[in-house]
């Protein structure tokens, strides 16, 4: 059974390739089965498979059972988590990159989106970021404002996740934009958001609840990149 200690994320990445869900089927409650035929594409379908089959294999190494008898509960917005299980997670899949944080005692968010030159990020801004976040990334060089939309995207949704809040928390959490590393307090207590850049072409963030009352960030807690198939590979064989 794997460990985690209190001031440390575990931080898991795998790609997906055609292939990487077989074995992971079985696994899959009658529930995530039915989510799972909703996919008109056959290559979400597979993906979801992948996903969730991936993390139920990772959480079950941190609890000590079988991946089919992890059992999820969901808060109000559907934030999954492991009821009496001091093992906190957080899940965000975007293109082929699969991202699951893991922390103990914590609440905690993450969240990825594939860096996409599009025209409408101005229009997504304007709808769900605060004025003067806006501002600031128009402010901004052309070259760099893209990339910086989705780097804000990913710290507001991750600590959105992390408080469970959801994406209805969107038009009133205003951030720094240049700032990677960066602290928010509300009425669930202080958070710490950071930036994650270790997927090239791929902005990131993840969100964690910070112990106690604090007047500073406190030093960063460690964040452990690891490959999920390391770990899992060998339990998953079909």
């Amino acid at each position: 059974m794997m460990s985690i200690d209190a001031d440390t994320v575990h931080l898991w990445t795998d790609q997906f390739v055609p292939g990487a869900e077989s074995g992971y089927l079985s696994v899959l409650n009658p529930a995530e089965q039915a989510r799972m035929q909703r996919f008109i594409k056959v290559r979400d379908r597979l993906r979801y498979i992948w996903a969730r089959g991936k993390l139920r294999y990772l959480l079950a190494a941190y609890v000590g059972e079988a991946a089919a008898a992890v059992q999820f509960q969901y808060e109000t917005r559907g934030k999954p988590y492991l009821a009496e299980h001091p093992v906190q997670f957080n899940i965000s899949h975007s293109g082929d990159w699969l991202v699951i944080a893991v922390v103990r005692d914590r609440a905690i968010g993450v969240d990825i989106e594939q860096i996409q030159a599009t025209k409408s990020w101005l229009a997504l801004a304007e709808r769900f970021f605060r004025q003067s976040e806006s501002q600031a990334l128009k402010a901004l060089p052309p070259h760099e404002q893209t990339t910086a939309f989705f780097k804000l995207w990913t710290r507001k949704e991750a600590f959105l996740k992390a408080t469970g809040q959801g994406l209805q928390g969107l038009p009133n959490l205003e951030l720094a934009v240049h700032q990677s590393h960066q602290s928010v307090t509300n009425g669930q207590g202080q958070w710490e958001i950071r930036d994650l850049d270790h997927i090239p072409n791929y902005a990131g963030a993840v969100s964690l609840q910070i112990p106690g009352q604090r007047k500073t960030i406190p030093p960063p807690t460690q964040i452990i990149l690891r490959q999920l198939p390391t770990v899992i590979q060998k339990q998953c064989q079909p």
